[in-house]
């Protein structure tokens, strides 16, 4: 890997390239502003700063890193952040400071096309698929581990309904990008639902609504032909599922279905929360994970 940095008008843009299987992953690495540092309490710091990473096509996946400020030298366990179906990380700020503090580093990004709000470039949500996701997390995993204060060894991935479902097939296509996978309320019923609207392949229109976001063609051909689960089984790393008793748009028997077919899973029921945690049930999910983590360092 070749690194250059150069200073325009105080900003450090720092550009590196590594070859990975054959194509040319860049990474921009804090050139959208400067490093800002928050207190998380008890007297903990993190460090807050954007960072970017492009793919062999030059199209920008852009996320935000937060991390211990303590220890400059270090090199810290990871945990990758993927958002659900049109929403954007900045939705679930809540969680990262809490990540942060102990002790790991977090990278939240948003999908290209993911959300109408999201700062990745080059996709609108009709031209999304569950297949760019897949490539963009792909490039994320890929990179990530070069960035010099992570640990390349210790790697997780954590997603979000849609964005749960993604890491999921991720990690069955390339487990060895990662050390573990967590799942909130993993939306493995997608295919399922997308199949319920559209029996046949050829009934799909060029553009629908889907979970209250407009949709192309291309995402509800892609989603009528999988099934996660028969993909799923293929992943035998440890696995940490969470899933509310009352979400009814991912009904936990989802959850249930997945952790059966999983070799080396735990799933998690909360009792009585819905389609995303808030509050004490926030705060659960919160510490369940980092125990999780801290359990497969």
């Amino acid at each position: 890997m070749g690194a250059r940095a150069k200073r325009f008008g105080g900003l450090i843009a720092a550009f590196a390239v590594a070859f990975v299987g054959g194509g040319i992953w860049y990474f921009l690495n804090g050139g959208f502003g400067p490093r800002q540092t928050v207190h998380a309490g008890k007297g903990v710091a993190i460090e807050i700063e954007e960072l970017s990473f492009y793919n062999s096509r030059s199209e920008k996946i852009t996320g935000k890193v937060y991390r211990p400020a303590s220890d400059t030298t270090r090199h810290f366990p990871v945990l990758v952040f993927c958002p659900g179906l049109g929403t954007s990380a900045k939705v679930y700020e809540s969680y990262y400071k809490d990540f942060a503090s102990s002790g790991m580093v977090l990278y939240a990004f948003d999908f290209r096309g993911g959300a109408p709000d999201g700062k990745s470039t080059s996709l609108t949500l009709k031209e999304m698929t569950l297949g760019t996701e897949m490539d963009d997390l792909e490039t994320v995993l890929k990179a990530i581990r070069d960035v010099r204060y992570v640990d390349r060894h210790r790697v997780f991935v954590l997603g979000a309904s849609q964005g749960a479902l993604v890491a999921a097939l991720v990690a069955a296509r390339h487990k060895e990008l990662m050390r573990a996978l967590i799942l909130l309320y993993p939306a493995f019923n997608i295919p399922d639902r997308v199949r319920e609207l559209y029996p046949r392949a050829r009934d799909i229109p060029d553009s629908a609504e889907f979970a209250g976001n407009m949709l192309g063609k291309a995402y509800f051909k892609e989603a009528h032909s999988l099934n996660p689960y028969k993909k799923i089984r293929k992943f035998d790393k440890e696995v940490l599922i969470l899933h509310g008793s009352a979400d009814n748009l991912v009904l936990p028997s989802v959850s249930s279905k997945a952790d059966s077919i999983y070799r080396n899973s735990e799933l998690v029921m909360i009792e009585g929360s819905g389609h995303g945690f808030s509050g004490k049930d926030r705060k659960l999910a919160t510490e369940t994970i980092i125990s999780f983590i801290s359990d497969n360092l």
